[in-house]
């Protein structure tokens, strides 16, 4: 849903080479900043942002990732000027994040609830619509004003264009047994993701979707992948 804002030219197209099956997990971000940053909420951030001559800096794993794309989106809806820093991954834009190089980052929920639990990094809001478990008292960034954002990275399962309809339907009925077993729950709470099963077609709708919301993001932007 992001590459085809990225490239011009793609050997397949997102919508017509797939026939979709059902999600399987969604992961929501985490807005993170250092300790030394005088802010401690999503209000205090965007003031602090509005009071830098040149705005705050964020980093992310490189251009074009959906952790780049988030804080860009965040950007636009909170009306704050911010200087995009990719680093080769996100280990090392983590690590100058903590030692107070950059303002501010979005990263998956399962890479940074340790530093935010050893109090390394201090967690302003998740990305869903709705708080997380594993982070309780963290609200959200709709919940701190910032209105009509909810952005999740999410897993799912897709199928040649041409697969007959009752083998999506058999596929799309096994997945949303395992998805629903206490056991694969188990896996995927501590990595920061939760189930979250579809039918095809809520996932088609939903691929249709996120493909515009992303393509406007990265038109504004003028995000070029590297």
């Amino acid at each position: 849903t992001i590459n085809p804002g990225l490239f011009k030219k793609l050997p397949y197209d997102p919508i017509k080479s797939f026939a979709p099956v059902s999600l399987l997990a969604r992961s929501p971000l985490v807005l993170v900043v250092p300790p030394s940053l005088p802010a401690h909420n999503v209000p205090e951030l965007i003031a602090y942002a509005r009071k830098q001559p040149h705005g705050i800096t964020f980093a992310s794993p490189g251009a074009g990732t959906p952790l780049h794309l988030a804080s860009e989106l965040f950007a636009r809806k909170a009306d704050i000027t911010t200087v995009h820093v990719p680093y080769k991954g996100s280990t090392p834009a983590l690590t100058d994040l903590m030692a107070g190089r950059e303002d501010m980052m979005f990263d998956v929920l399962g890479s940074s609830m340790g530093f935010v639990k050893s109090g390394r990094l201090r967690a302003l809001a998740v990305s869903s619509a709705t708080r997380r478990p594993q982070l309780p008292d963290v609200p959200t960034v709709q919940e701190q004003g910032v209105k009509d954002f909810d952005v999740t990275s999410w897993f799912a399962y897709f199928a040649p264009a041409d697969t007959p309809q009752p083998v999506i339907d058999r596929l799309n009925a096994a997945i949303a047994k395992v998805a629903a077993s206490p056991a694969i729950k188990a896996k995927l709470l501590p990595m920061g993701m939760e189930p979250a099963i579809s039918t095809p077609a809520e996932l088609g709708a939903m691929v249709k979707a996120e493909k515009t919301k992303w393509a406007e993001v990265i038109e504004m932007a003028h995000v070029e992948a590297r």
